[in-house]
C-alpha cells in the first residue's frame, strides 16, 4: 500500500488508496483499546471524504464504540452526506451515540439543521430523538439562525408538543428554503 502520509506531502492523493487504507481502518473501530479506535478514527479524519461512505456503513454496526467513533470522525470530516446518518443516530440506544449525532448535525450548520427539522417532522414522538434535535437547536439558537429554531424550541414546551413540534419544524423549513430562494435571487441581481 502506498504511503499516504508522504504522498499527501508532496500535495499528490491517491483516491483509490485512500479508500483501501479507510476500509482497513474501519475495522480497527471495532477494537476493545481504545488507543487503537482513537488512532483509526483520527486518521481517518486525516483521509477525510474518501472515508465517508466506509463511516457511514460504521454507523451502522451492533457494536456501540464502533457507532460512537464513526459519529465522531464524520462530525471531524463535516461532509454534508453524514446528515441524514446523524438524523437516525439520534435515536440510538446509546446516549453516547446521540451526542455525537447531535454535535455532528451542529458541525453541519444549516444542512444539519435542515436534515434535523425533516428528522422532526418525522419522529417527534422519540423522546431521544426529541432530546438530541433540542440540544441542536439550543446550539443555533445563538446565531443568525435565532429567529428560525426558537417556534420550535418553545413548541416543546407546548401543550401538545407532539402535534406543535413537526408543524413548527416544517414552519421552519419552509423559511430556510424561503432564505435560500430569496439569496439566490438577490445574488443573481447583483451579478
Amino acid at each position: 500500500m502506498p504511503d499516504l502520509a508522504k504522498m499527501a506531502e508532496n500535495g499528490v492523493r491517491d483516491e483509490a488508496a485512500e479508500k483501501a487504507q479507510a476500509q482497513a481502518l474501519i475495522a480497527d473501530l471495532g477494537c476493545e483499546d481504545g488507543r487503537v479506535r482513537e488512532k483509526a478514527r483520527w486518521a481517518l479524519v486525516k483521509i477525510g471524504s474518501p472515508a465517508v461512505a466506509f463511516l457511514l456503513e460504521a454507523m451502522k454496526s451492533r457494536l456501540e464504540h464502533v457507532r460512537q467513533e464513526a459519529a465522531e470522525a464524520l462530525t471531524r470530516i463535516g461532509d454534508p452526506a453524514a446528515a441524514q446518518a446523524f438524523v437516525v443516530a439520534l435515536q440510538d440506544e446509546s446516549q453516547g451515540v446521540r451526542w455525537c449525532a447531535a454535535e455532528g448535525l451542529i458541525a453541519l450548520r444549516r444542512e444539519g439543521l435542515k436534515a434535523l427539522l425533516r428528522g422532526l417532522i418525522a419522529h417527534a414522538e422519540s423522546p431521544w430523538f426529541r432530546e438530541g434535535a433540542r440540544h441542536v437547536l439550543r446550539a443555533f439558537s445563538c446565531g443568525f439562525l435565532r429567529g428560525v429554531v426558537i417556534p420550535i424550541l418553545e413548541a416543546f414546551s407546548d401543550v401538545a408538543p407532539l402535534v406543535e413540534i413537526p408543524v413548527a419544524a416544517e414552519k421552519a423549513l419552509d423559511e430556510l428554503s424561503d432564505f435560500g430562494r430569496f439569496k439566490r435571487r438577490h445574488t443573481d441581481k447583483v451579478r
